[in-house]
């Protein structure tokens, strides 16, 4: 393939080889000065034109296949505009050992030209929030930036090369009312640049039984969302009706809590989830309990200085548009979950190959905690990942789909939350949203208070 031939490097240790050896062009160096050196691997691939060419083949592939289906003149060509990946101009990859973990590096090269799905994180990174609201010891820790304030002017030109009918149902959903805002869809895209964070920390002192040798530490969850006042605007009416929650105003918060929780919502027992919308700094915060939310807010040990956090993030930049940690103790209580259900397993083959392949998986878990991050940077999207395996192979572009991928999951849950607050009435109705079978004792019937919203002034929000 002439994408090889015109400019993929790879060397590794093997070779004897370094960085400094090679004399790359001005656009590959550009990739180059964002990897790593004296690693196992290293690649950089000048991409310009290859799209193209992909494009070329796709447009005739669509002639043969659904050619009536589609309006005179179409080519892929112009979606493929649209969509801004005709910025990216080049990629690479490097791999080399850090302590006991293999150090990733993906650069794609855009030169700042962050349009389309390219621009769904923004122009620039931004400190990483998470460090400082997650508690030390935090086992999943999870941080994304979401931009869509160009998303709609997207919608209408991909939609337009479809034809009319699909232009008039793009336009007819963009100027649609926006939940029980009052602003079109258009307009909520354009006020929607979020940064969300979510941390999940589990309590060994305090555990709970599925079934007989299941037995594991309660999880305490927190989320915020900076700039969440669109957020707070779409789900308040829901979850503030009287019927179902206790409102109180506790300095420049907004507090929402369900008058009453029923049993087996969870199956680690009673939770008291409530929603805090401060209207200074317009960020939302959701606890699963007061618990976690003092965690949060106790002015203790903070996230960034979990000792294997940071053993994680050796080599990741100060600031990004994502981050993901898992911890030791989360990976090896999920391997052991899955062996209490390998007896499950019917197929006797499967069963064998689970088996097999579980003495593995938790040995990897136990080697450490594990992290991955991207960044939005003045030439391009860096990807970072610490892992207990070099994945030699991952060329620079594998960075593309997967930081476009967490644009996706993340545009798609706005809209599916917009959707959901439709059908939530309250807090208390969390347990829809919980498997029946694994709620304590099944099913609980849902019981409403029949008081009144009530408001505290200066209440202190215990």
């Amino acid at each position: 393939m002439k994408i090889f031939s015109r400019a993929l490097l790879v060397f590794g240790v093997s070779m004897g080889m370094s960085y400094g050896d090679l004399e790359l062009s001005e656009k590959l160096s550009k990739i180059g000065k964002h990897l790593g050196k004296g690693g196992v691997h290293f690649s950089v691939t000048d991409t310009e034109g290859d799209l193209e060419r992909m494009v070329g083949w796709v447009d005739r592939l669509l002639e043969v296949a659904i050619s009536d289906d589609l309006p005179e003149g179409f080519s892929a060509d112009g979606v493929v505009d649209d969509l801004g990946l005709y910025s990216v101009r080049g990629s690479g990859a490097s791999v080399r050992k850090e302590g006991d973990l293999w150090h990733h590096r993906s650069f794609v090269l855009t030169d700042g030209k962050h349009e389309g799905m390219l621009s769904l994180f923004g122009k620039r990174s931004g400190e990483f929030g998470a460090l400082k609201f997650a508690p030390k010891g935090a086992d999943l820790v999870a941080e994304i930036s979401l931009d869509l304030r160009e998303i709609e002017k997207v919608l209408r030109k991909v939609a337009g090369r479809f034809g009319e009918e699909a232009r008039q149902e793009v336009d007819d959903f963009l100027g649609g009312k926006a939940g029980e805002l009052k602003m079109s869809v258009a307009e909520l895209f354009l006020k929607m640049s979020v940064r969300g964070t979510l941390a999940v920390w589990l309590d060994e002192k305090e555990t709970f039984e599925l079934g007989p040798e299941m037995v594991y530490p309660v999880p305490h969850v927190a989320a915020r969302v900076e700039n969440g006042q669109v957020f707070w605007e779409l789900i308040k009416k829901e979850v503030m009706k009287e019927e179902h929650s206790i409102v109180e105003r506790v300095g420049d918060e907004v507090v929402v809590k369900p008058k009453e929780m029923p049993d087996g919502a969870v199956p680690w027992g009673k939770v008291e989830p409530q929603l805090r919308y401060n209207r200074k700094t317009k960020e939302l915060i959701f606890a699963m309990s007061d618990k976690a939310l003092k965690r949060t807010r106790d002015g203790g040990e903070r996230f960034e200085e979990t000792e294997d956090f940071k053993q994680a993030t050796v080599g990741f930049p100060e600031k990004g548009s994502g981050l993901v940690y898992v911890s030791e103790e989360l990976l090896t209580l999920l391997t052991k979950n899955m062996g209490s259900f390998v007896g499950m397993i019917e197929q006797e083959e499967v069963k064998s190959l689970v088996e097999e392949v579980l003495p593995s998986l938790d040995k990897v878990a136990q080697a450490g905690g594990y992290a991955a991050a991207f960044a939005v940077q003045e030439e391009g999207i860096l990807s970072v990942a610490n892992l207990p395996i070099a994945m030699k192979d991952s060329g620079g572009m594998l960075s593309l789909p997967m930081v476009l991928g967490a644009g996706y999951f993340s545009s798609a849950g706005i809209m599916y939350g917009a959707m959901l607050s439709e059908e939530i009435s309250g807090l208390e109705d969390l347990e829809g949203l919980v498997p029946e079978e694994f709620r304590e004792g099944g099913a609980a019937e849902d019981e409403k208070g029949a008081d009144g919203v009530r408001i505290v002034p200066n209440g202190n929000g215990e």
